[in-house]
């Protein structure tokens, strides 16, 4: 009995040692998880009424950004003729000047259906906040 009594401590000394030991590791880190928590993921969409053409457009898609740069995919949707009529690729940085004041220098590149060039622009964003 004194050796039951024995081994059975042994075993419970041992297995409470190595569950201190493994208290004490730290932790595995996924790495697409830290990259993932860098990214900042957003679903946008902007739909308007041109009065002129009586047109309901739809632009919607992903924008992906990284500290200051941001991408964005927008195809937009033409409600009229139910097709994809414009893709946008559009690429900014926005660049924080002050606490109230920053400047976004902004890329667009349009493709339509067929995948060929629609037109592209550049310019400049600027935004005052109060």
């Amino acid at each position: 009995m004194k050796k039951t009594i024995i081994a059975l401590t042994a075993v419970l000394g041992l297995g409470l040692s190595t569950t201190a030991f493994a208290a004490d590791e730290a932790p595995a880190v996924d790495p697409m998880d830290t990259i993932m928590n860098k990214v900042n993921m957003a679903i946008v969409s902007d739909t308007e009424y041109d009065i002129d053409k009586e047109v309901i457009t739809t632009e919607f898609g992903v924008e992906a950004g990284v500290s200051d740069l941001s991408l964005s995919v927008l195809p937009k949707y033409n409600w009229d003729t139910n097709e994809i009529d414009n893709i946008e690729v559009g690429l900014s940085y926005d660049w924080e000047i002050n606490k109230t004041f920053s400047i976004e220098p902004y890329g667009k590149y349009n493709l339509n259906d067929d995948f060929t060039e629609n037109g592209k622009s550049i310019g400049v964003k600027t935004r005052v906040s109060f």
